[in-house]
């Protein structure tokens, strides 16, 4: 139980980092292409990660 309460918050902690670099690299000037190269990750994940920062941010 304790461990997979450990694994939810380590998830949710490196979600809001990737939505925060998302965020700062997307204001910055780079395109969600760009941004997923720099990061490994799919272009979709990245948009959504910058959708849910938004969001979070209202």
């Amino acid at each position: 139980m304790k461990t997979e309460l450990t694994r939810q918050v380590a998830r949710q902690n490196i979600e809001d980092s990737i939505e925060k670099v998302v965020a700062k690299m997307y204001e910055s000037g780079k395109s969600f292409k760009t941004i997923a190269e720099y990061i490994l990750l799919p272009e979709e994940t990245v948009k959504a990660a910058y959708e849910r920062y938004c969001q979070e941010s209202l």
